[in-house]
């Protein structure tokens, strides 16, 4: 089971990691962002997202962090 987990977070990083080198190599992501540690930083984020949301009664927990998230891709 751990293995399909690390398989499944590898295929997320690896995806999140073309998208956001497409970004850079487009102007949309500054250049002195790197995407392969920021595929790597949100896969993590979202991970914990995903428990912080199923766990807390507050909403603007995930919220909060998901804005900050998007703030470091400025």
């Amino acid at each position: 089971m751990a293995r399909r987990v690390e398989l499944s977070w590898e295929q997320l990083e690896t995806l999140l990691h073309a998208a956001l080198t497409r970004a850079r190599a487009g102007g949309e992501l500054p250049a002195d962002r790197d995407p392969r540690a920021l595929a790597r930083m949100l896969l993590v984020l979202m991970q914990g997202m995903r428990v912080v949301g199923k766990a807390s009664s507050d909403p603007a927990r995930v919220g909060d962090a998901a804005e900050q998230a998007l703030a470091l891709l400025d």
